[in-house]
């Protein structure tokens, strides 16, 4: 939103340039006026973020497992 409001142009001229409609431009000019929090991430915008994960031997019950992965949280 803020290379529109640097651009000088036209909401119109904008959205042509950029690929978008001026119905979703005025949609997000909106949401960021209100300040309302975006319930969920924008993965064009959002950083990547990897966690770090230790390889280990399998159980011996799951050696034999069909799973090709097979992952334990806790």
């Amino acid at each position: 939103m803020a290379a529109y409001r640097a651009s000088g142009l036209t909401m119109k001229a904008w959205c042509n340039a950029n690929e978008c409609s001026v119905e979703q431009l005025k949609y997000w000019l909106y949401k960021i006026k209100r300040g309302s929090p975006q319930t969920t991430p924008d993965p064009k915008t959002s950083p990547v973020q990897f966690a770090p994960l230790a390889a280990v031997d399998p159980p011996a019950a799951f050696f034999c497992s069909f799973f090709g992965l097979v992952v334990f949280m806790g």
